[in-house]
């Protein structure tokens, strides 16, 4: 039952919400974000592996990084552009990665065009 993790990066735009509850688009609509996750996987009875992986949601950015006027705002993302994605797969010695370059695809459930390297 190999582990297998997965990776996602990609950028997307903000809203900073002031402490009065009034919110405001955010100065920088390119914050990084990073998603993942660890799966456990389990062959079928012909020993193969068929999956489909999903990343968690990613951390919220901070009030700095979404460009909100101080640290008393808080900031979340609107949308999230990926554009990446590691699986990482290992069992025992054997270990293998690979990198996905996501074409399109946003965090609202669209289907993402993919090529491994």
């Amino acid at each position: 039952m190999p582990p297998v993790s997965i990776t996602a990066s990609g950028t997307g735009p903000t809203t900073c919400t002031s402490p009065g509850g009034n919110q405001s688009p955010g100065q920088n609509p390119a914050v990084p974000a990073t998603s993942g996750g660890d799966f456990t996987l389990t062959p079928d009875k012909n020993g193969n592996l068929k999956f489909n992986l999903t990343a968690s949601e990613p951390a919220q950015p901070t009030a700095a990084a979404a460009g909100c006027p101080n640290d008393n705002w808080t900031a979340a993302f609107t949308d999230i552009s990926y554009t990446s994605a590691t699986i990482s797969i290992s069992q025992g010695s054997f270990s293998t990665t690979c990198t996905f370059a996501l074409q399109s695809g946003t965090v609202n459930d669209e289907t993402y065009g993919t090529s491994c390297s």
